[in-house]
C-alpha cells in the first residue's frame, strides 16, 4: 500500500500517553496512531451499517 507523508500536531499529554504505551507494548507511535484510525474508520463504517437499518439514529459524530 502506498505511504502518504503527513505532519500531525498533538497536545503533549497525549504524546506522552502515546510515548508510554509504545514503551510498553514494542510498537511505534506510528504504528498506534494508525491502529487507532483504523478503529476509528471501522467504529464510523459499523455507526452507519446500523443507521442504515433503521437503529443508533442519533450520532455522536
Amino acid at each position: 500500500m502506498e505511504k502518504v507523508r503527513m505532519t500531525l500536531g498533538l497536545i503533549k499529554p497525549l504524546d506522552e500517553q502515546l510515548k508510554e504505551i509504545s514503551r510498553k507494548t514494542g510498537r511505534s507511535r506510528n504504528d498506534l496512531i494508525i491502529a487507532a484510525c483504523w478503529e476509528f474508520i471501522n467504529h464510523i463504517e459499523q455507526r452507519k451499517d446500523s443507521d442504515t437499518h433503521g437503529k443508533n439514529k442519533h450520532s455522536g459524530y
